[in-house]
């Protein structure tokens, strides 16, 4: 198949925004993430364009997502709850019948390479955490600092989040009742008080052994 004829068709519809910013993404947030698809559209349409694959393509394009900070996709993610940025990326071959993916990882830049090489270079499908970024690494992608994906406008938005706790409080209250007890469990088996070493089922009280 040839790609010859660029996608310049204009969208159809012109979405609504909040005029205000704590309401809803202002119109440069719109612009930024409008921008920010196409260039991800044309980068891998140039990928097709020059006979590359779609699994290139689709590469390249998602790269361009996760190195823009307008996306949840790579630098610029939400924040877990401890304040640190964790990427997922999966990919898949239909074709061959083959996926690869990786999950929780904080070291790498871009996860959906990451998510190729395991497609590629593996016998597996999924790695997660430590051992994806050391699967990565093993095969020639950079480790970077966690701090390199973490942005101070999503610091403000974790801290937005959070709830407001009254001062001089706990920070895990016990609660005013357990929630569970524990009773001791009478013993299934009971051995009886003789030289005798067999097990009886207990009934109530032992039975001398015959």
């Amino acid at each position: 198949m040839i790609y010859d004829n660029p996608v310049t068709t204009p969208a159809h519809h012109a979405p609504r925004f909040s005029s205000t910013a704590a309401h809803g993404p202002s119109r440069d947030a719109a612009a930024a993430h409008q921008a920010g698809v196409r260039n991800a559209l044309e980068t891998g349409y140039a990928v097709l364009s020059r006979g590359g694959s779609a699994l290139d393509a689709v590469e390249a394009a998602v790269t361009v997502l996760e190195d823009n900070p307008a996306f949840d996709a790579g630098r610029g993610s939400f924040l877990t709850s401890d304040g640190r940025v964790q990427l997922d990326a999966l990919l898949m071959d239909g074709g061959r019948m083959k996926a690869g993916g990786v999950a929780c990882v904080e070291r790498l830049r871009n996860p959906i390479q990451a998510a190729r090489l395991v497609l590629e270079k593996s016998r597996h499908v999924y790695f997660v955490g430590p051992g994806a970024e050391q699967f990565a690494h093993a095969h020639g992608m950079a480790l970077i600092d966690n701090a390199e994906l973490v942005l101070d406008r999503e610091r403000e938005r974790l801290a937005q989040a959070r709830p407001a706790r009254p001062p001089d409080s706990p920070t895990c209250p016990s609660p005013a009742k357990p929630f569970m007890t524990t009773k001791a469990r009478r013993p299934r088996f009971q051995p009886i008080p003789t030289d005798s070493t067999r097990m009886i089922p207990w009934r109530g009280r032992p039975r001398r052994p015959r």
